[in-house]
C-alpha cells in the first residue's frame, strides 16, 4: 500500500497540527508497532467507517484490541478514541459537505433556479422522515422552562445561531447567541443548569461546537443537538438530537443543508411559542421583529 501523504515524527511522536489532517499524520506507518500499523491502515482504508462506527468495531476491522485503538489515538495527541473520531469527522466534513445542485450539462442558465429549488424542497420533505418526533418534543417542553437559551454554532451555522437567538428572543424568551469560540467556551462554562444549549452543526463534527456543548453538559444545562448525521459526535454529545439527514452522512447541497436547519429552527419557535400558552405569540413575535427592522 503506498501513500502520498505528508509525513511528520518527532520524539518518535506523531504530531498533529491544524493543517495536518488525521490521514496526513498516519502516513509514517513503519514507524508505528505492528498492532497499531494495523489500525491506522483500517483508518486509512475506511475513514468514513472509522469515524461513524464505535471503537469495537474498528478493532475488530482491524484485528486488534479497543486497547490498541486508544494507544493509537494517544500517540497521535489525542486524549483518546472519542477526540480522534472528531478529528475524522472534521476531515470528512470538509470534503463532503459542499457541492452544488447537478444541473444537465447544456441546461439553460436559469434551469438552476428550478433545479436548486427542487433539490431542497426534497430535502426539507426527506428531514420530516429522520427528525425524531419524541425528541422534538422533549426539545420544545425545555426551551419553554429554561431559564436561558444558547444558540452556538460556527461558521455557517453561527449565521443561524445568530437568527434563533433573535427570533426566539422576540417570544419573550431569554436568548442569545455568540459568535465568538473562545467566548462560547467561557459563557458555556458558566450557564445555569436549568439553561439549554442549542447546538448547530452540519457536519456535527466542529471542534469548538462539541466542546462548549460538552462543557454546558457538565454545567447541568441539556444539550439539544441539530445535526445532518445521526453518526456524528454532536450526536452522540447531545442529550436531545434533531437529525436531519440519514446515517449515509451529511452530504448536501452547500446551501440546503442551512435551509433545513432553518426550517427546524422555524418549527422549535412556532411550538415553543404555541406551548408558551397564547397562540398569538408567533404573530406578536412577528410584529416586534417588523417594528425594529423597518
Amino acid at each position: 500500500m503506498e501513500y502520498s501523504f505528508a509525513m511528520a515524527i518527532m520524539d518518535e511522536t506523531i504530531l498533529r497540527t491544524g493543517e495536518q489532517d488525521t490521514a496526513q499524520l498516519l502516513s509514517r506507518l513503519g514507524s508505528l508497532p505492528p498492532a497499531e500499523r494495523l489500525v491506522a491502515e483500517a483508518v486509512l482504508a475506511k475513514p468514513i467507517e472509522s469515524m461513524r462506527g464505535s471503537i469495537g468495531e474498528l478493532a475488530t476491522r482491524s484485528s486488534t484490541s479497543p486497547a490498541t485503538v486508544i494507544r493509537l489515538a494517544r500517540r497521535l495527541g489525542y486524549s483518546g478514541f472519542a477526540d480522534w473520531k472528531i478529528a475524522l469527522a472534521e476531515q470528512a466534513g470538509r470534503s463532503s459537505q459542499f457541492g452544488h445542485v447537478t444541473v444537465p450539462t447544456g441546461a439553460p442558465t436559469e434551469s438552476a433556479v428550478h433545479y436548486t429549488l427542487a433539490a431542497d424542497s426534497e430535502s426539507l420533505r426527506t428531514a420530516g422522515h429522520f427528525i425524531d418526533n419524541v425528541a422534538f418534543s422533549a426539545a420544545v417542553e425545555q426551551i419553554t422552562l429554561a431559564s436561558e437559551i444558547m444558540f452556538i454554532g460556527a461558521g455557517t451555522s453561527g449565521a443561524l445561531a445568530q437568527l434563533a437567538a433573535y427570533r426566539f428572543s422576540a417570544l419573550g424568551i431569554r436568548a442569545h447567541a455568540i459568535s465568538d469560540t473562545l467566548h462560547q467556551h467561557l459563557a458555556a462554562a458558566n450557564i445555569g443548569s436549568r439553561s439549554v444549549v442549542i447546538a448547530i452543526s452540519h457536519t456535527g463534527s466542529t471542534k469548538t461546537t462539541i466542546r462548549a456543548a460538552t462543557t454546558a453538559q457538565e454545567r447541568g444545562a441539556v444539550v439539544v443537538g441539530i445535526v445532518s448525521s445521526a453518526k456524528s459526535p454532536l450526536a452522540e454529545t447531545a442529550n436531545l438530537v434533531l437529525v436531519t439527514a440519514g446515517d449515509q452522512g451529511p452530504e448536501q447541497d452547500v446551501f440546503a443543508n442551512r435551509v433545513v436547519h432553518l426550517s427546524l429552527l422555524g418549527a422549535l419557535h412556532t411550538a415553543a411559542g404555541i406551548a408558551l400558552g397564547t397562540p398569538e405569540e408567533g404573530t406578536k413575535a412577528a410584529k416586534i421583529i417588523a417594528t425594529y427592522q423597518y
